[in-house]
């Protein structure tokens, strides 16, 4: 019965298609943790857009309110003085 003999190119070669492989099944996690990190980034991006915006949205109203408290004030000030509640 013969022997099989393997030689040392037959044994750089196994390894070099072992390591191959490897590197494939590496892109190929790297490339789906590539996809999941910007579909995570772009759900960040949307909600800060959205933050951003009712931020605005309180400063405007809040700026409006404030005139018209100061309105308000003065109003009050002018009844309590020709009422003569100083």
């Amino acid at each position: 019965m013969p022997k099989n003999t393997t030689t040392i190119d037959d044994l750089a070669m196994m390894v070099k298609t072992g390591f191959d492989e490897m590197s494939e099944r590496f892109e190929a996690r790297l490339e789906e943790r590539d996809k999941t990190s910007n579909a995570r980034f772009d759900v960040l991006v949307d909600s800060l857009r959205l933050l951003r915006d009712d931020v605005q949205d309180i400063k405007t109203r809040f700026n409006g309110m404030s005139e018209l408290v100061i309105s308000h004030d003065k109003d009050i000030d002018k009844i309590k003085e020709h009422v003569g509640l100083d």
